[in-house]
């Protein structure tokens, strides 16, 4: 792997094509402390990455929280997931970015992958993507609800992310906070609240998520 960027262990590559792994597993995530794993760019993507088209990030003071607004159907596999980057991913390169536009998404089994590097500022809110780490949970939230392990997997990066970032927790936002969206959706939007929560002090097993 080429030079990459790492943030509380969370490695992920700068620029380069990379092999794609014939039969991903997450056996391959990079552990990172307090908990999450990421599974890295690399695993699901061999896209370049275009420098030209980005910004280098001088630092992070806040984290947006997103829906892909696609229904998911309830498929939990990891090919889908995989799928389903790829297919946000060459939407994003399509419209001039020079890479998937979030950091980081989070499937229905609670898989982290990792997207756009840490090292550039991201593309997913209009004008405010200054500081702002993006942060994407598959499904389409108006319509569906998020999964107790998606939202655990989510409280837990969260939680990481304003830890070695220096982030305050109130500085966590749907993307509805920043700019004329539904998004993150109503279903998800509603536990937002719960997943700015300090570590350990929410069972997401355990906690009804029917509202």
């Amino acid at each position: 792997m080429g030079l990459g960027f790492s943030v509380a262990g969370i490695s992920l590559p700068l620029h380069g094509v990379e092999t794609r792994v014939p039969e991903r597993n997450t056996k391959s995530s990079v552990p990172v402390r307090d908990g999450v794993s990421i599974v890295p760019r690399a695993t699901w993507s061999s896209e370049s990455v275009y420098p030209d088209r980005l910004i280098r990030a001088k630092g992070f003071d806040r984290i947006t929280i997103h829906h892909s607004a696609r229904i998911n159907g309830g498929e939990t596999s990891q090919n889908s997931s995989i799928y389903e980057l790829q297919t946000i991913q060459a939407g994003h390169l399509k419209r001039g970015y020079g890479d998937i536009g979030y950091h980081f998404v989070v499937d229905l089994e609670g898989r982290v992958w990792g997207g756009r590097s840490l090292v550039y500022e991201g593309a997913h809110v209009l004008r405010e993507n200054r500081a702002n780490v993006g942060i994407m949970l598959l499904g389409n939230f108006e319509k569906e609800r998020p999964t107790s392990s998606q939202l655990a997997a989510t409280h837990a990066l969260i939680f990481a992310a304003c830890k070695n970032l220096g982030i305050q927790s109130d500085r966590v936002y749907g993307h509805r906070d920043l700019g004329a969206s539904a998004c993150p959706g109503r279903h998800l939007y509603g536990h937002l609240n719960v997943l700015r929560g300090e570590r350990g002090n929410t069972d997401f097993s355990s906690r009804d998520f029917s509202g």
